[in-house]
């Protein structure tokens, strides 16, 4: 029985070792596979978190990018606004220094030569509309002697100056200080210095 034993003791070792072996197999499967579930775990959380961490940032962008154009905007209004009551300013300015110098003679002078000069191009006839302001009415009259248009006094023209009208030809030439100092205003404002 000793050899029976013996052999039994081997076989009961035999399926021991075995056992362990498995076992240990098993635990290491085991652990492999935890370690796997962990790890892809982990890369899930790291890519939710990843992936709010980004939402977060991209609405924050968002946020500062909208809030940076009311900025700008608000300033750009602000600036618009600062800058066209400088150029009403200057052009109010510019306004009253015309006004002032409608008693020199050089006014009357511009008002010759604009009369001079249209004539050249269109020549005035009795057809023709001479409009002006009313305390100009006197002057224009004394510069349009030897011709014989018709003179008008007009609400359009504030400043001085005269604006001709041919109503056969369908033409009307504005020689309007009040004309010339809009279009320098314009031509002011267009200048690329004076845009946003």
């Amino acid at each position: 029985m000793n050899e029976n034993a013996s052999k039994l003791e081997a076989l009961r070792k035999e399926i021991e070792d075995y056992s362990e072996r498995e076992a240990e197999t098993i635990v290491k499967t085991a652990e492999i596979a935890a370690a796997e579930k962990i790890a892809e775990l982990e890369k899930k959380i790291y890519a939710e978190h990843e992936g709010n961490l980004r939402k977060i940032t991209e609405k924050f962008k968002s946020d500062e990018k909208k809030r940076i154009s009311e900025v700008r905007f608000t300033e750009g209004r602000r600036v618009l606004l600062h800058r066209n009551k400088l150029v009403d300013e200057f052009f109010e300015t510019v306004e009253k220094k015309l006004v002032d110098a409608l008693s020199e003679p050089r006014y009357k002078d511009y008002i010759c030569n604009s009369i001079k000069l249209v004539n050249e191009k269109y020549p005035i006839n009795e057809t023709t509309t001479v409009l002006c302001k009313g305390n100009d009415l006197k002057l224009v009259n004394e510069a349009l002697s030897g011709f014989k248009a018709k003179l008008t006094v007009s609400s359009e023209i504030k400043i001085g100056g005269i604006i001709l009208n041919y109503p056969e030809k369908n033409i009307i030439i504005n020689m309007s200080l009040d004309a010339a100092l809009e279009k320098e205003r314009e031509e002011f404002i267009s200048l690329k210095e004076m845009q946003l």
